[in-house]
């Protein structure tokens, strides 16, 4: 009895070892896209864009967020199975009640 209770733990073990690989490859870098977006309202580097940042790298499925003052620019990439730019875009409008930042045009890339 002993030695089937071990065989049936250890055979879960490996289905699970198999599932958490699959999880792992379909969050490739491969499986990830990738959003530009010009952004209004921001008046200074540390306040606005990291603040920015911040919001969207907190973000469920967003892997890489990174806001340029300078350019006015957000880059994002994100897995597209769990969120989308609609929402990213989204989630800028409404920073600090949706009267501070707005994204006037948005484009997917190839990556960054």
């Amino acid at each position: 009895m002993k030695k089937l209770t071990f065989l049936v733990l250890f055979l879960g073990l490996i289905n699970v070892s198999f599932q958490d690989t699959n999880t792992i490859k379909n969050q490739s870098k491969g499986d990830l896209k990738h959003l530009e977006v010009k952004i209004t309202g921001m008046t200074c580097e540390i306040g606005c864009a990291r603040t920015i940042e911040s919001k969207i790298s907190k973000m469920e499925g967003v892997k890489y967020s990174k806001v340029i003052f300078a350019k006015s620019l957000g880059q994002f990439s994100y897995d597209p199975n769990v969120t989308n730019a609609k929402k990213i875009i989204q989630k800028i409008n409404g920073i600090g009640g949706g009267n501070l930042y707005k994204v006037i045009d948005s484009k997917e890339v190839k990556g960054f």
